[in-house]
């Protein structure tokens, strides 16, 4: 039998370990939807971008067209200029 320990500084006054495991799981769920879509959708992790500032400017970029994408509630094609 093995034991895991895991531990996490955190600002929460409280000692309930329950509420507190929930909330943690539900962050590291959230964050990992987050870098499926940006794998999957965006195939981030195939990027090559090496030079200087490259990486993270185009990282941003994809985190502000996914909200965008996630903050759409239209499905028609968008019309010609």
């Amino acid at each position: 039998m093995t034991t895991e320990r895991r531990y996490f500084i955190s600002s929460h006054n409280g000692t309930d370990a329950e509420k507190l495991g929930l909330g943690i799981r539900m962050h590291w769920g959230v964050e990992n939807q987050l870098h499926w879509c940006l794998d999957v959708g965006m195939n981030e992790d195939q990027s090559r971008l090496r030079v200087e500032h490259g990486a993270e400017n185009f990282s941003r970029l994809r985190r502000i067209a996914l909200n965008k994408l996630n903050g759409a509630t239209s499905r028609k094609p968008m019309a010609s200029p």
